[in-house]
């Protein structure tokens, strides 16, 4: 029951109408018996900084950031977590001692449903990140940490990929990283262990299929980090040509577990969640 004590979780994105965050927020909240509601913001980019400011002023439990926002918003925040620093974007706000806090889940998330839903481990692999925004920082991060092998990058905007190697580099680490340009990416794509999605083409059916179904094969993971639709036209082509496929369901979950924690304190059963966003 919503009363004068209900504390307020929420999403900050633009658009949040596809998100699924707070069936499975709610879900656990409700289990947990935890008296507060997750809702989905649709703030638009030149908003945010006063979206922040007003959930500050009503003493909100905590938030998640997604797509455009997970850069912007380290302006907005008291503090930065180490996890935070090293991806260059936020996905969790949280408040502690009074300042908030932004931290980053994306990444572990990631890492874990590669590892538990693909059986996929990424050390000494080749991968290839398509997309080179807030999600791919994070994803990036923790495939270097984790010891991948090569890591190709690719964005249209290359300044943007630019930003990601720079700011790898400063983690100290060995994976070799390739900035690569369109008219390489089909031939990189055929001999890579691992091709990630972390761009937004696939939510909609007019979007076009990233990658040319030929460069798939049995030996290759396909990660979209879409999860609706379930199967984009990228895994659909994939599924086709005998590849693993995954979509972005897991990482939802894990990475949203992972943020309720921050918030409550306490571990979420995470089967729940996903249960309740595929509608089980």
């Amino acid at each position: 029951m919503i009363n004068s004590k209900t504390k307020l979780i929420c999403l900050l994105g633009h658009p949040v109408g596809h998100s699924k965050s707070p069936e499975m927020q709610n879900v656990a909240l409700e289990l947990d018996e935890i008296n507060a509601k997750y809702m989905a913001f649709d703030v638009k980019p030149e908003n945010l900084k006063e979206a922040v400011e007003g959930l500050k002023a009503v003493n909100f439990m905590g938030a998640n950031v997604t797509i455009p926002h997970k850069e912007n918003i380290m302006k907005y925040v008291d503090e930065l977590t180490e996890e935070a620093r090293n991806i260059g974007a936020v996905n969790t706000l949280y408040i502690k001692k009074g300042k908030l806090i932004g931290d980053n889940t994306d990444g572990r998330g990631f890492i874990l449903s590669l590892m538990e839903d693909g059986g996929f481990d990424p050390k000494d692999k080749k991968i290839l990140i398509l997309g080179a925004g807030g999600a791919a920082k994070a994803i990036s991060t923790k495939l270097v940490m984790e010891e991948a092998r090569e890591l190709n990058i690719f964005d249209l905007d290359e300044q943007k990929s630019e930003m990601i190697t720079d700011n790898i580099k400063k983690i100290n680490v060995k994976t070799e990283i390739k900035i690569i340009k369109k008219c390489e990416i089909e031939e990189i794509a055929k001999s890579v262990d691992l091709i990630v999605n972390c761009t937004p083409v696939g939510m909609k059916e007019s979007d076009p299929l990233l990658l040319n179904g030929n460069v798939f094969s049995e030996k290759q993971l396909v990660f979209d980090l879409i999860y609706n639709p379930k199967k984009t036209k990228l895994l659909l082509e994939a599924e086709k040509k005998g590849a693993k496929i995954l979509n972005g369901l897991g990482m939802l979950v894990y990475q949203g577990a992972l943020s309720f924690e921050k918030w409550t304190g306490k571990k979420p059963n995470s089967n729940k969640m996903k249960n309740k966003i595929e509608g089980e």
